[in-house]
């Protein structure tokens, strides 16, 4: 079912906060509360708005799937390469990179489920989180 706005703004949100909570750790040399702040806070919110990108393009006629197994057959094929570069490892460089590969999918797929449901994206949010990675990378590097 489409998002209403304030499911949509929660989404953008809970992404963005808990990206920025996932680089805090990384910044911190903790890599056990980083990778589980990503993978279960920030991860469930871009795959939430893939399924709400797919329903978009499908006129929310398509399940996802459980655990949204259907990505690879329902997202275009650069979109899911994109989405495969949202995994990582517990490198803290290539984690960075996933991180940075899920703001970009992220910020694409939101502005088009945004724009076709008539809902505003919060690029306040976006730009609030650019800047405290930005602010964090610079300032913090991990031990790790």
């Amino acid at each position: 079912r489409p998002p209403d706005e304030r499911d949509f703004r929660g989404c953008c949100k809970e992404f963005f906060w808990c990206l920025c909570d996932a680089e805090k750790g990384i910044a911190r040399d903790e890599l056990p509360f980083a990778m589980t702040t990503y993978n279960t806070l920030a991860r469930p919110m871009l795959e939430q708005m893939l399924c709400w990108y797919i329903g978009v393009k499908t006129d929310f006629s398509l399940s996802c799937g459980k655990h949204n197994k259907y990505f690879k057959r329902l997202l275009p094929q650069e979109d899911y390469r994109a989405y495969v570069r949202t995994y990582t490892d517990g490198d803290y460089a290539r984690f960075r990179q996933a991180i940075d590969a899920a703001r970009a999918l992220f910020r694409q797929t939101a502005c088009q489920v945004g724009a076709a449901l008539g809902l505003p994206y919060p690029r306040e949010d976006e730009e609030g989180c650019a800047r405290y990675l930005d602010w964090i990378r610079n300032t913090r590097v991990p031990k790790g």
